[in-house]
């Protein structure tokens, strides 16, 4: 399940900023985002910004239609598309002229992902945003890469904002205030030390200051300032919330008065943390921090090579594109009950690996190709792993012509031994369209158990919806 795509498809976020207690977060990161536009010199039409995971485009339209040239990249397709309206709207109801006044400067929009900036060079960009990634980057390997992807495409001299939600808050509103503290330590949720424990399900990451320290050590960067962009405010939102307009504006006085204490932010819902990209472009971790990354979700961060009397399973090479391509990811019989639909050209197969191979040392990853007689003719992957709870759920694809020669039930037996006894797993669930009951055959004969139907859990690609059957199997 794509847990930030389902939330955001359902969150107003447009209302949260506009809303009063959520323009105290709003006006606050502007008023620093423009103090770094205007520390570098040149007019506004020549500076850069990008903005990554722009959301609905509060930020990033403002600051177009202010004069400067915005690249904007937003991982959900929901957010996309309203920022994308939004423009189209613009350019509707204004003539050409009204529109290139009140849109002084350009805005260009794409689809994509915190962790692979590669589509820009270095040094690119002035100012470089991240008001949302890193809330939904749950391992420091991961906030860690998203980090260094901002600051290599940022200019040297240039400006990284980076915006954190904090644990104090979630602790003291959510834990002690709504009450949810024996919940929540029940559940594991809670570290010995009140630390907020977050998996996807949970949706959002809580920092605190030497979390972001830490994550900053060995970056090429040097802190301007740290911000408590929302401060007081959430723990008191109807009341700010009902303030008259003068009120309210004696409230914002006192806020960004007082945001720069560094003894209150750690009990901001938000922070903005202000950098400054160092002359050295060398983004080269230390030995320690890189040592310290790679003992970081251990269990979850390898995909090591497995071997049977037929089959290997290992990491995907670049070079198994073709295979790939020819023996399943081009065959509609093996993608009628999936989500994607078959590969027309080698060339995205090509791009696709190529993102999978950087995903291997990028994020914590299981993602196994299937080799039989030396050749790529299938997948198998874990599929939202939960390391608190250590259950996962598996999924594969097997072309066609290995059909019905026990290969996909011989896969995912060795995938399970592994992730009961070396990768931590207790309980390991898999699930297939109803109208495929070959795949439930293949769950059968590892010894998983049928739990039971969900109704229309799948959207086909040809747009139908249909039945899952779900499987598990629990560690003995």
């Amino acid at each position: 399940m794509n847990y930030i795509e389902e939330y955001y498809s359902g969150y107003d976020e447009d209302g949260r900023l506009l809303s009063r207690h959520g323009q105290v977060e709003y006006l606050t990161t502007m008023k620093y985002v423009h103090e770094v536009l205007n520390a570098i010199d040149g007019a506004d039409n020549d500076k850069r910004i990008l903005e990554v995971g722009a959301g609905t485009g509060r930020y990033c339209i403002t600051l177009a239609q202010e004069g400067y040239r915005v690249d904007a990249v937003e991982l959900t397709t929901h957010n996309l598309g309203i920022l994308r309206s939004k423009l189209s709207q613009l350019t509707a109801s204004d003539s050409q002229e009204n529109f290139q006044e009140n849109f002084r400067g350009s805005l260009t929009a794409i689809q994509g992902n915190a962790l692979d900036l590669s589509v820009y060079e270095d040094g690119t960009f002035d100012v470089t945003l991240l008001l949302g990634p890193m809330y939904h980057l749950y391992t420091d390997a991961d906030r860690y890469k998203a980090l260094s992807e901002a600051v290599r495409v940022t200019k040297p001299g240039g400006y990284i904002c980076v915006a954190y939600c904090m644990n104090e808050s979630v602790m003291l509103q959510e834990a002690f205030i709504r009450g949810g503290i024996k919940d929540y330590l029940k559940r594991n949720m809670i570290s010995s030390d009140f630390h907020c424990i977050s998996q996807p399900e949970d949706l959002f990451v809580m920092m605190r200051m030497e979390d972001i320290y830490k994550l900053t050590a060995d970056l090429p960067v040097t802190r301007l300032r740290t911000v408590a962009t929302d401060g007081a405010t959430n723990y008191m939102r109807p009341i700010v919330d009902a303030m008259d307009d003068e009120t309210f504006d004696y409230y914002m006085q006192y806020h960004l008065c007082t945001c720069e204490r560094q003894d209150l932010i750690g009990a901001s819902n938000h922070s903005l943390d202000i950098l400054q990209k160092n002359a050295t472009q060398d983004l080269r971790p230390t030995d320690s921090y890189a040592k310290s990354r790679q003992q970081i979700d251990s269990h979850t961060t390898n995909t090591p090579t497995l071997s049977s009397e037929r089959l290997t399973l290992r990491k995907f090479r670049l070079s198994d594109a073709e295979a790939m391509y020819r023996n399943y990811a081009s065959d509609e019989r093996v993608t009628k009950f999936l989500v994607w639909t078959p590969y027309t050209d080698i060339a995205p197969v090509r791009e696709y690996l190529s993102g999978v191979i950087r995903d291997y040392s990028a994020k914590p990853i299981h993602y196994w190709a299937i080799e039989y007689e030396h050749e790529v003719i299938g997948s198998i992957s874990t599929i939202d792993m939960n390391t608190r709870r250590h259950s996962c759920e598996i999924g594969y694809c097997l072309g066609y012509d290995y059909w019905n020669k026990g290969i996909m039930s011989e896969a995912l037996s060795m995938i399970i031994k592994y992730l009961f006894e070396e990768g931590g797993m207790h309980r390991i669930a898999a699930k297939h369209d109803v109208e495929n009951p070959a795949s439930g055959k293949v769950m059968r004969k590892c010894n998983m158990t049928y739990e039971g139907r969900l109704c229309d859990h799948y959207c086909r690609h040809d747009g139908s919806y249909s039945d899952a059957l779900v499987y598990s199997i629990i560690k003995a």
